[in-house]
């Protein structure tokens, strides 16, 4: 029995990534047993496994017929069935990088902090979370935290809500971009490989105003546009922007659609500052 069990899961290891589609199998698919095998009603086995991206994020929507069983090497099956099952004991590592550039003051930064807050709502108790509120100067090394706008990660969420709902006294001008997704990176590559990510609001471009006091696009940041994306994929860490259309249509939309995309995130567009906790 021992044996049949260790081969059905072998065949998992092995047979899963080929049997995804092409959209899903791109880069490498990694698939982890989580749990013992439930033996108790043999010849019924059952195996808690999760499938993931490159990037650590979990695929979803896998049906019966993704998944192939080989059993001795001689005859291969579907499993009966499969069934998505959430574990509440899994923790995540997320850091919030949010824009609290000139553009974000008013209505978009309230808009900003009420959803960081429904996002802390979410996570739970064994959950960690860091923040980085960017304007004017980023300092790149993530053990370098800027009291009152940045924090480290923890599992004390209210350590966090005390920054997060005093951001709007925190608005500067300029808008590091690059620098401060690439130092959200930098934070989050230190905690457990598989369950971490970084999602980023913001409602504009990487600039910085030049001596007339008129903004100059891309030199906001010491980094370059792939810096962020290159330490992202070096670490299979996902990035899921949010992007506030603003005001002036200023937000580089390009940019972080193929943020999002390249490393295995997702981007998601609000029209209206109030769009942004949905």
């Amino acid at each position: 029995m021992k044996v049949r069990c260790l081969v059905l899961i072998l065949a998992f290891l092995f047979l899963v990534s080929s049997a995804l589609s092409p959209a899903e199998a791109q880069g490498v698919v990694s698939l982890s047993i989580d749990a013992e095998p439930v033996v108790s009603e043999y010849p019924r086995t059952e195996v808690l496994v999760t499938v993931r991206n490159e990037n650590g994020v979990p695929i979803a929507g896998l049906a019966r017929d993704r998944f192939e069983i080989v059993e001795d090497g001689k005859s291969s099956f579907p499993p009966s069935a499969v069934a998505t099952q959430v574990n509440p004991d899994a923790t995540v590592s997320i850091v919030m990088v949010i824009d609290i550039s000139g553009s974000m003051r008013g209505t978009p930064i309230k808009e900003a902090m009420r959803a960081a807050n429904a996002l802390l709502d979410q996570l739970s108790p064994q959950d960690r979370v860091a923040l980085v509120a960017f304007t004017d100067h980023v300092d790149l090394d993530p053990t370098h935290l800027q009291e009152g706008r940045e924090v480290g990660f923890t599992t004390d969420k209210n350590a966090v809500r005390n920054v997060v709902n005093f951001l709007d006294g925190k608005i500067g001008w300029d808008t590091p971009l690059y620098d401060a997704i690439y130092k959200g990176v930098k934070m989050v590559s230190a905690e457990p490989v598989g369950k971490r990510a970084v999602v980023v609001m913001t409602d504009g471009r990487d600039e910085r105003d030049n001596a007339q006091g008129m903004p100059v696009k891309d030199k906001g940041s010491l980094s370059t546009p792939d810096d962020p994306i290159n330490e992202a994929n070096r670490h299979n860490i996902p990035i899921f922007s949010i992007g506030l259309i603003g005001l002036g249509g200023k937000i580089d939309t390009q940019y972080l659609t193929r943020l999002a995309e390249r490393t295995g995130g997702s981007y998601q567009r609000a029209p209206e500052p109030e769009e942004l906790t949905q």
